[in-house]
């Protein structure tokens, strides 16, 4: 049974008040089981399909992990909050997008 996630749900007769917090695109959100599917986050967060837009779960020390339609991500296995970001199919992720300085030296 599908639930909309916006009041506590019961698991073997207690209430589950644990909120997690995750931010899709840079947009705070809260969910109430420890789990969300890919199908769950872009329904959220309103995103469109994933033939159009990609999902990626940005896990510290391990970069950007794209979330594939019919995977579940586990909100328990990062410290904090959980960051997903989106981009088009084919597209450049701006939000994992990292500047290395570099310096060059011209030899006279």
């Amino acid at each position: 049974m599908a639930s909309d996630h916006s009041t506590p749900e019961t698991a073997n007769g207690n209430v589950i008040t644990k909120r997690f917090p995750i931010f899709i695109d840079q947009q705070p959100y809260e969910w109430f089981p420890p789990t969300i599917t890919a199908e769950e986050l872009r329904h959220l967060a309103s995103l469109p399909a994933a033939d159009t837009v990609d999902l990626f779960h940005k896990v510290p020390g391990k970069g950007d992990i794209a979330v594939l339609p019919g995977s579940t991500v586990d909100l328990t296995e990062v410290i904090g909050p959980d960051h997903f970001s989106s981009a088009a199919v084919g597209g450049v992720n701006l939000f994992s997008l990292q500047f290395v300085p570099v310096w060059i030296r011209v030899l006279a």
